[in-house]
């Protein structure tokens, strides 16, 4: 990207060598893991986060955990993460993002991201859960059976949860019997 200041690419891979080459003015610092990373995206002034294809991109809280604002393209990952937020921008001119992003507040960004912890994630989690009515137990208790008898196929069951509109799409998760 064209941007003023340095350039910093945290981590390495098969293709390091290669990207090296490719930008000699970008300032490669190899593998990092705690202090020495925490201290790598504390320095920086804007995170730029170029992936399409993360699944969710852990780095974008890591980097927002040690204060540093954001700028991703807006796909699923970082949208699912920051979308709607005013701890990123994203956009499909990184360019454009990374310089908005040097006006976003950097103690919101830490403090967004500490809402991340496993307590949280857990009460999501449990927010989304919903009881199976007794008759659909049944018909789950009977699906398992006929799929371990080798009766029922997984195209069996996908036609079953079809028809029962979901309600069979998490099975596993219900509340003990009383």
């Amino acid at each position: 990207l064209d941007l003023p200041g340095s350039k910093l690419v945290v981590g390495d891979g098969p293709q390091l060598s290669s990207l090296k080459a490719r930008y000699p003015q970008v300032h490669f610092t190899g593998y990092r893991t705690g202090e020495d990373l925490a201290r790598h995206f504390s320095a920086a002034d804007v995170f730029v986060f170029p992936s399409r294809f993360e699944t969710f991109g852990l780095v974008v809280l890591e980097s927002l955990a040690c204060g540093t604002p954001v700028a991703a393209l807006p796909v699923p990952g970082p949208a699912d993460i920051v979308g709607g937020t005013p701890h990123a921008v994203l956009s499909e001119d990184l360019r454009s993002a990374a310089l908005a992003a040097l006006d976003i507040d950097r103690a919101g960004c830490r403090a967004f991201a500490q809402t991340f912890s496993w307590a949280e994630c857990t009460a999501d989690f449990r927010s989304n859960l919903v009881t199976v009515p007794d008759h659909l137990r049944a018909l789950r208790a009977v699906s398992v059976e006929f799929l371990a008898q080798g009766v029922l196929k997984g195209s069996d069951i996908t036609r079953i949860t079809s028809s029962t509109k979901g309600a069979l799409a998490f099975p596993l998760l219900t509340e003990p019997d009383r």
